[in-house]
């Protein structure tokens, strides 16, 4: 009965220890997965930035002056929040 138990003991052990190393390789995978898709959802967002980009057809120097056309109007909000 003793050998019995101490088998037992021991594939109890071996299975835990395999059961252990499956669930830290299965949080692995799904980390990396999860990584991936948001990798792909990165590379999608930068894609459809692009393609806006290069519809709106700037002309050389127009991104400054709608930077300082944005930034003018920030500062008629903040103006308007004060009073």
């Amino acid at each position: 009965m003793g050998l019995v138990i101490q088998i037992f003991l021991e594939l109890k052990q071996a299975y835990q220890t395999n059961f252990d190393a499956y669930r830290k390789m299965r949080k692995q995978l799904l980390e990396i997965k999860k990584n991936q898709e948001e990798h792909k959802a990165r590379i999608e967002m930068l894609e459809f930035q692009m393609a806006e980009i290069e519809s709106a057809s700037l002309q050389p120097g127009e991104d400054l002056k709608l930077n300082q056309e944005r930034d003018k109007l920030l500062n008629h909000k903040k103006i308007l929040l004060i009073r």
